[in-house]
């Protein structure tokens, strides 16, 4: 998990994306020979054995700087985890050498030298977000799942999960396909019961095993609840991850790769307004 900026060349003036017109194009930064010099002369301490992608350390904090492979580069990305607000003192030397603007992946805006709300809502969400995962471990169902339920179950199995420890049981499969009705009532109940009801499909409907889930081919340590995350950052890192070429293993140049998330390539827009809630997600669910 880490902290995403954008450095991109925009009009000197721009002090926001909103005053980017959306049909803009970004200027390249220089060829590669002339961005990673510049690196240098910004931040000699950074390891730069990799062109493509470079390393950087500071006392409480590290940075990873997306380089890529392109010459000329149009931009470079850092990833940066730990903590201190030091940080973003080589950020912007990268940026001033570089004569770069700094994009807040997150917020979806640009951000000055001493701005660094953005900065510490990220470290206040990772906080958080590796806290629940320590706190909220699958822990195993029940013998008897039914038991906390005033709706009678129909006839099943616990599944055990074949990944990760592999000891843990978060499901249980009915042996038929539920009634009419019947995740509703179970839903009426999950404050109480902590059971929450599930309608599945198997990959292969005519194949007797049912899989993944008659399988067990689940990761409980992996799964995390919706709650955890903090929407604009997750979106930010999808955008991110979206928009990065893996020159690896990829179908898509750079080119066509950012022809996807067109005009706005990898500067993420923000996010939209929200709408008015038109009815209620439990009722909208069981109906």
């Amino acid at each position: 998990m880490s902290w995403d900026v954008l450095l991109l060349r925009l009009p000197d003036d721009a002090a926001s994306l909103r005053q980017i017109p959306d049909d803009y194009a970004s200027a390249p930064l220089g060829s590669r020979d002339d961005v990673l010099a510049a690196i240098t002369r910004a931040v000699p301490e950074a390891d730069l054995s990799d062109p493509t992608w470079g390393q950087l350390l500071g006392p409480t904090w590290s940075m990873e700087l997306n380089i890529g492979s392109e010459d000329p580069v149009d931009s470079v990305m850092l990833h940066i985890r730990g903590s201190g607000d030091d940080v973003l003192h080589p950020v912007f030397r990268l940026a001033d050498v570089l004569r770069c603007k700094v994009l807040d992946c997150a917020e979806g805006e640009l951000i000055t030298p001493r701005q660094t709300s953005g900065w510490h809502a990220f470290q206040q969400y990772r906080d958080r977000a590796v806290w629940a995962s320590r706190q909220h471990r699958q822990p195993p169902l029940p013998a008897d799942p039914g038991r906390n339920l005033q709706t009678p179950l129909p006839p099943g199995r616990l599944i055990t999960s074949d990944e990760g420890d592999g000891d843990v049981q978060p499901l249980r499969l009915s042996d038929r396909p539920a009634t009419a009705g019947l995740w509703a009532r179970i839903h009426a109940e999950h404050t109480r019961s902590g059971l929450w009801p599930l309608l599945l499909d198997a990959l292969d409907p005519g194949e007797d095993a049912c899989r993944p889930w008659g399988s067990g081919e689940l990761f409980p340590e992996q799964m995390s609840s919706p709650t955890d995350h903090e929407p604009a950052g997750l979106l930010a890192e999808w955008w991110a991850a979206h928009t990065a070429a893996d020159e690896d293993d990829d179908a898509l140049s750079a080119e066509q790769r950012l022809t996807e998330t067109a005009p706005y390539g990898q500067r993420r827009p923000g996010t939209a307004p929200s709408r008015q809630t038109a009815a209620d997600a439990d009722d909208l669910a069981a109906e």
